[in-house]
């Protein structure tokens, strides 16, 4: 019952409740926590022999509050609270308290000079400034510190924000049953979060210590004892000064205990303090007869004084302290041993059985000398006692709002919030983090996106994620060239890291030879398991890819041509021609089929337009979270969407390999191997036919394989080259001095070679080599790859260990862009950095290691036939870039290409 309650109940609330159920049961009530038994006490009477007797605190209860003060004070277990008490008893005598008045009296007029500034201005939260105000005299008195290491206004504030957040954060832990158990807390964001702002309380007691350490290092402490006892002379010791020079002696405290005694007692006598005057003026100001009244005291008092404050005149305040009092407000029962036991101050100082029928009313005068009074112990009783002792309401109950955080506060606005948990997903939250609590180990070592949610990471981005898509690529990249290269991506729950770090990706990319399923399931609809495995590497030998060089030049001539009929009309996209290029190109060559089932241009443009829409369905689902459930994504317009086109493209390879298996039907696959080892013979054998003969002996590729396969090879390579050519002619466009020297080399290489276009022609073109790998460089067609860690492994560079399981993103586009590699023009275009000789960053625009892209040289010897001829017979124009670094706005749709395509005009030569 109490958890329930515990789930959905203010804490205030509940200490209500209980302390109120108690004035009906003589003072007493049990409370169950599922197993736990704790007892709740109001009786004055059995609360005065439990304060003697029992003088052990609930460690159960109250681990969260030693969380920040460790065995400090009042917090400590038995053994080690009475070897403290005796040391620090002396350091708060009365005439050491009455040592402190001048500077209590300089703070408050601080204070009062502070409050002037806002009188007049209407309402404002006064518990910030009598914040302050006990801060620093606390600093002052006790300390002996009188700027708290020089703090500002702004540091100070920090400071107490941290005090009030760890407070909230210990109080939720205490009411929240689930977070009791040491190793659930610590798994929670509330953990870190606590840990968070502790930090910043610790460091700065630590350097209060170290400050007043280093001051009274020259004091003698044989001197000091011999001529004083603590208190009992004129000069002024501060609380911390004593247990310092104390220390210096055998059995006193250590550094640990030393900050754990400061911080316990910064953080009990700031907060304790400041509610009580806030709390006092609040109702005085709820009250303005009874604010009144004690007016008319302190004028008649401080007349009589001289107005200075002193001590002996604040004894003579008897109505202030009776209002003071107010607003701080045996059963024969056995208590099972190893019970925790409750005391409700709240209720102790509300049960109408000893304070009367108007227990509730805010009464100052019920505590006039002689009257009957119950319980009163705002500061606790017996031996471990503290030893550091608004609008008219209409009627008689001052209904002040309160929020449990450790100690109660006035709220100044309701605050409602609803907590709404089921225990069956709490467990499995519970279970989960438990299970992955090595990733979360090694995960917090990684250096991590710092603008991150909490929890949602780069789900952040989910609203129009394609769109965004480039720009977090960017930024990631970006940031790991700040972090050795390496970057850690939340996803809700899900863990990535990301690479640019040169030795790390050639590590990963030979050792993680696994893709990341959850990440690429979006690609593998349209490819299914097509991938580049040993049995084709053949099909992209040299004498192969040199055989084609006739079907190069042909096509290249075929797409001159049509340029020519756009030569002069003016602006025009160039990436529908150039895709129909490549894909004509790669057909003929690689699928041997000239002309894609007798297809027109119309069919050739609507396959080409499925290609296109099953990327960008591909592409969303890839940043689209939520859609990577395969039933989720089965729900949605996308597969609907994305099956209609990609049924498309696997008609069309369905019958081509059946056109194909058809041709190759009578060859004999014994003779066919005996003859020729795949591209050792004059013969032109295509991809195609090498898959299709290999797969008539067993273990060869089934009807799926192939189509597969195929359909990969088509959908690579047609747009990764057609992005290559275009981006690099809109570069050169926007360089037409970079174009020129381009020009010339063809011009000069050409005429030396009869104007004949052959692999020897291309490989001596050095310039244009160097600009179509610095348009890849900057803009590589495949911005990332995907990679994943079956097991734990070790980065050679950064030295990080990455979790097993963990999914691998490496960023080519920022491999690309390093500024530590590629130097710090790294983001311009400048084709001469690929100079034999010259020294480079990490060039992998198709990847790199055992899954690297074995058709790069195919895809650079078409790139480099179609430039060249383009570039013999035309002068590309674009809009010129007025620096050295290009613009060109891309898109992700798995490749990375123009977003508003690539608009040239083309001048004849």
């Amino acid at each position: 019952f109490y958890i329930v309650r515990l789930l959905f109940t203010e804490a205030v609330s509940i200490i209500e409740h209980l302390s109120r159920e108690s004035f009906t049961t003589r003072g007493i009530q049990k409370i169950w926590g599922g197993p736990l038994l704790v007892i709740g006490l109001t009786n004055p009477a059995d609360i005065e022999y439990v304060s003697k007797n029992c003088l052990e605190k609930d460690l159960f209860l109250m681990k969260s509050v030693r969380g920040i003060t460790g065995d400090g004070g009042i917090f400590a277990p038995v053994s080690i609270w009475s070897r403290k008490r005796k040391v620090i008893i002396p350091a708060f005598s009365p005439k050491i308290l009455n040592s402190f008045m001048d500077i209590f009296s300089r703070r408050c007029a601080d204070l009062v000079d502070k409050l002037k500034d806002l009188s007049g201005t209407g309402t404002f939260d006064i518990s910030p400034i009598i914040n302050n105000f006990t801060l620093a005299s606390i600093a002052e008195t006790s300390l002996g510190i009188r700027n708290l290491g020089g703090m500002n206004d702004v540091v100070v504030s920090d400071f107490l924000e941290s005090v009030e957040k760890v407070f909230k954060l210990a109080s939720n832990r205490i009411f929240s049953v689930w977070l009791w158990p040491d190793w659930i807390y610590k798994l929670s964001w509330q953990y870190r979060h606590f840990t968070k702002h502790n930090d910043k309380i610790i460091n700065l007691t630590n350097n209060i210590i170290r400050k007043k350490r280093n001051e009274l290092k020259h004091v003698d402490l044989d001197a000091y004892e011999n001529q004083t006892v603590f208190g009992q002379d004129d000069k002024v010791d501060s609380f911390l000064d004593h247990l310092i020079l104390l220390s210096q002696r055998q059995n006193g405290f250590t550094d640990t205990e030393l900050r754990e005694e400061i911080t316990t007692f910064i953080l009990a006598a700031t907060d304790t303090t400041a509610i009580a005057i806030c709390n006092t003026l609040l109702l005085l100001g709820k009250y303005p007869k009874i604010q009144e009244k004690v007016h008319e005291e302190l004028v008649r008092v401080f007349e009589n004084a001289n107005e200075k404050l002193f001590k002996d005149i604040l004894n003579d305040l008897k109505y202030l302290d009776m209002v003071l009092k107010e607003s701080l407000p045996s059963s024969g029962y056995t208590i099972p041993v190893q019970t925790g036991l409750v005391i409700s101050i709240w209720g102790a100082h509300r049960d109408p059985n000893y304070w009367g029928p108007d227990a509730d009313c805010f009464k100052p005068e019920r505590f006039e000398a002689g009257s009957k009074t119950g319980l009163f112990i705002p500061f606790s009783t017996g031996p471990r006692n503290c030893i550091v002792v608004a609008e008219e309401e209409d009627g008689p109950i001052p209904k002040i709002e309160c929020k449990f955080s450790l100690m109660l506060k006035a709220k100044h606005a309701l605050v409602m919030y609803l907590l709404l948990v089921s225990v069956v997903l709490l467990l499995w939250y519970l279970l989960f983090r438990n299970k992955r609590r090595r990733l979360y180990q090694l995960a917090e070592l990684i250096p991590g996106i710092k603008d991150t949610f909490p929890f949602l990471g780069l789900l952040k981005n989910s609203y129009n994620a394609v769109d965004k898509a480039v720009s977090v690529i960017e930024n990631i990249s970006r940031e790991t060239f700040k972090t050795g290269g390496i970057q850690k991506i939340w996803g809700g729950p899900l863990f990535f890291i990301a690479l640019t770090n040169p030795a790390d990706i050639e590590y990963v990319s030979k050792n993680c030879l696994e893709k990341d399923l959850l990440v690429m399931k979006s690609v593998r609809g349209p490819t299914g398991d097509g991938g580049i495995f040993a049995p084709v590497i053949p099909a992209f030998g040299p004498k192969i890819l040199n055989s084609f060089m006739d079907i190069f030049s042909r096509r290249s001539a075929e797409l001159v041509d049509k340029l020519q009929e756009l030569s002069g009309t003016g602006t025009f996209d160039i990436w529908p021609i150039i895709n129909n290029f490549t894909l004509a190109s790669i057909a003929e060559t690689s699928l041997s089929i000239r002309d894609l089932e007798g297809m027109n241009d119309i069919a050739v443009s609507d396959f080409l337009k499925s290609v296109e829409e099953v990327f960008k369905v591909a592409s969303n689902r890839t940043v689209s979270v939520w859609l990577w459930p395969d039933w989720i994504y089965k729900l949605s317009w996308q597969y609907r969407h994305f099956t209609k086109h990609n049924d498309k493209i696997i008609n069309l390879t369905k019958n081509i390999i059946r056109k194909k298996r058809n041709d190759l039907k009578h060859v004999d696959i014994n003779a066919y191997e005996n003859q020729s080892v795949f591209g050792q013979v004059n013969k032109v054998d295509s991809f195609l036919d090498h898959l299709i003969l290999l797969s008539q002996r067993q273990n060869g590729f089934t009807d799926t394989e192939l189509r597969e396969e195929i359909t990969t090879f088509i959908l690579a390579a047609t747009d990764t080259t057609a992005i290559a050519i275009c981006n690099t002619l809109f570069l050169l466009g926007k360089y037409p001095k970079i174009q020129e020297k381009v020009h010339e080399e063809l011009v000069g290489v050409f005429e030396n070679h009869n104007e004949k276009l052959y692999k020897d022609v291309l490989s001596e073109l050095k310039y244009l080599d160097m600009v179509l790998k610095e348009s890849l460089r900057l803009y590589p067609p495949v911005p990332m790859i995907t990679r994943k860690a079956t097991e734990e492994i070790k980065l050679p560079s950064s030295g990080y260990t990455i979790p097993a399981q963990t999914g691998i993103i490496i960023l080519i586009w920022g491999a690309h862009r390093d500024p530590n590699y590629w130097g710090p023009d790294a983001d311009c275009f400048k084709p001469e950095r690929f100079v034999a000789g010259g020294k480079t960053g990490l060039f992998i625009p198709f990847s790199t290691g055992p899954r690297n892209c074995i058709g790069y040289q195919y895809a650079m010897l078409t790139a480099k036939s179609a430039i060249a001829s383009i570039l013999r017979q035309f002068k590309v124009v674009t809009e010129e870039e007025d620096g050295p670094i290009p613009k060109i706005e891309c898109q992700y749709s798995i490749m990375l290409k123009s977003k508003h395509g690539y608009p040239v005009r083309l001048v004849r030569r």
